[in-house]
Order: structure tokens, then sequence, then C-alpha cells
């Protein structure tokens, strides 16, 4: 599956760091309906990458695309 990237600029933590040049990649699932309230945002360090997740995402899986 292929990703989409945000490219973040530097990020400035609350310690005071930096990560320069910081760039967040996500894949998208399913449609977004008119209310735009179906979305999920599912953090992948909680499980892999998101080609790791796939299993669980789809029509009747734990992140059913009809639903979300």
């Amino acid at each position: 599956m292929s990703h989409e990237t945000f490219e973040l600029g530097d990020f400035a933590f609350e310690s005071g760091a930096t990560l320069p040049d910081a760039r967040l990649a996500y894949t998208t699932y399913g449609t977004l309906n008119e209310a735009r309230d179906n979305a999920i945002v599912f953090p992948t360090w909680f499980g892999g990458t998101h080609a790791d997740l796939e299993w669980i995402i789809g029509d009747g899986d734990g992140l059913d695309t009809r639903r979300y």
C-alpha cells in the first residue's frame, strides 16, 4: 500500500528539542462522509507500520471502512 507524506518542517517538542525537517507518512482507507465525522486516526507506533495493520482494516473488520 502506498502512502502520502505531510511535510511538518522543524518540529519543536515541549522539552525544547527540535526535530528538523520532520515528515508524517499516512494512508487513508474508505470514504469521508459529508459531516466529516467518520475518521479514525490510528498512530502506527502502537502496532507497527500501516502495512502491518491492514488485516484489521476493511468491511466488517475492527476498523470497518463502511462505518468509519
